[in-house]
């Protein structure tokens, strides 16, 4: 079964592939991940030199960047016929000593709605060592998946001490109370000496509701 994280960036296509697959005689989805040293143009020549000879579609996209290392999800749509030339075309054009790729087809099965509800937290306060890890095994402990998460860190020489600042969003079993966990939640994250603001989830027609 895929994670809630894949589904977050799988689903917005499927529906649109399914109408093709039997219009057409088959397309499929892929979840394409490139990770490595990032070099300017990066995108353009992955789009130009392995999804576009295809006939291949971008779809939702992610990226990302620290230092000189760059991550990207690609949600990449292409005929069945063509499936074995797209991955000749990214192990041809992609696939360095300083770039990896993997690309993992997705199972239209697992992305059923869910009626999971999203949840997004802006969270923050002074710098402390395990808040991620502690933050993390909250959601784990109830089972709650963190679908999106990134965090920085502010110097703070001007009031003596930095801000970790953490942008979250949880999909919330349907079988839990939302309110609840919501309010369980915010308290948690005060017991670490850091304040939370609900922040408004984008419902991208991914099978989550908003409460």
């Amino acid at each position: 079964m895929l994670s809630n994280s894949l589904r977050a960036i799988s689903r917005p296509s499927v529906f649109r592939t399914a109408q093709r697959f039997y219009a057409t005689g088959g397309y499929k989805d892929f979840v394409l991940h490139i990770s490595g040293t990032d070099r300017i143009g990066l995108i353009n020549h992955v789009a130009k030199t392995c999804i576009t000879p295809v006939g291949g579609n971008i779809g939702t996209t992610r990226m990302t960047q620290l230092g000189s290392e760059m991550s990207m999800l690609f949600e990449v749509t292409v005929s069945a016929q063509k499936e074995k030339e797209f991955h000749d075309l990214l192990n041809k054009n992609v696939s360095s000593p300083d770039i990896k790729f993997f690309a993992k087809e997705i199972d239209e099965r697992a992305l059923e709605p869910t009626g999971d509800v999203l949840k997004s937290w802006r969270i923050f306060g002074p710098d402390s060592q395990q808040l991620t890890e502690k933050l993390t095994a909250w959601c784990a402990e109830r089972q709650i998946s963190v679908v999106d998460y990134s965090s920085h860190i502010f110097p703070g020489g001007h009031i003596g001490y930095d801000i970790f600042e953490v942008s979250i969003r949880l999909s919330i079993p349907k079988s839990l109370d939302v309110v609840q966990i919501s309010k369980e939640f915010e308290a948690f994250s005060a017991t670490l000496g850091m304040e939370s603001e609900e922040a408004k989830s984008v419902d991208l027609g991914l099978g989550f509701g908003e409460q």
